[in-house]
């Protein structure tokens, strides 16, 4: 099953680093600020909030889809809590599993 809070037809893309142009309207606009205190200390939160608020949207269905999901998710913030500890959790064990096998295949 995919969760798509962004886009209705797929996930949110994940930058590698920012750009020279969004670096500059980072620093202009004093956004760091705005995003340490969105993320809270959570790494994770920081780059979907770096990703998310970098990312125009023209598209009108997308705008209004968007609004729609932060809608449903102001209605119900214990399910968005939900599925967020479900996401950690996941991330959590996949990395867990790749260190089991890497560290168990080393040869000394």
């Amino acid at each position: 099953m995919k969760v798509h809070l962004m886009y209705q037809d797929r996930d949110l893309e994940r930058k590698k680093e920012i750009t020279p142009h969004e670096q500059l309207l980072i620093e202009d606009l004093g956004l760091n600020i705005l995003f340490e205190v969105m993320a809270r200390g959570d790494k994770l939160i920081l780059e979907i909030v770096k990703n998310s608020l970098l990312a125009s949207l023209i598209n009108r269905e997308e705008i209004i889809y968007r609004q729609n999901i932060l809608q449903d998710c102001i209605n119900n913030p214990h399910i968005v809590r939900k599925l967020y500890e479900l996401a950690g959790e996941a991330i959590l064990k996949k990395s867990k599993q790749w260190w089991g096998v890497s560290s168990s295949s080393l040869s000394y």
